[in-house]
């Protein structure tokens, strides 16, 4: 069982990695930024923030609507466990080009 964000960011990570990702952790980019995780694929690299607990992910999702400015990045994600992602947070997220991962046992859904 995950019991705290740290844990959820190296499962995601994991689950990454198992498909063709490479990934960092806690990476600053040079705009002053701090991604949970920055995954790489096929030349897409990936800004992910994780979220353990429902609050902050409104946040995030706006946060990472920023990092979009940032050269370093070309697609962003808000990762967070099925149960806490609302289809209010989709929508919000989808609307400002900002795309929401869940979280499942075994599985992303992208």
């Amino acid at each position: 069982m995950i019991s705290n964000e740290i844990q959820l960011r190296n499962h995601i990570v994991n689950l990454l990695r198992k498909d063709g990702y490479e990934t960092k952790t806690e990476v600053r980019l040079p705009e002053g930024f701090r991604v949970d995780i920055l995954a790489e694929k096929n030349g897409i690299i990936r800004a992910i923030e994780v979220k353990k607990e429902s609050r902050g992910i409104a946040d995030d999702i706006v946060k990472c609507q920023k990092l979009l400015r940032s050269p370093e990045v070309t697609e962003t994600y808000v990762a967070a466990p099925e149960l806490l992602i609302s289809p209010d947070h989709v929508t919000f997220a989808s609307q400002i080009g900002v795309g929401v991962i869940i979280v499942t046992g075994s599985e992303l859904k992208w």
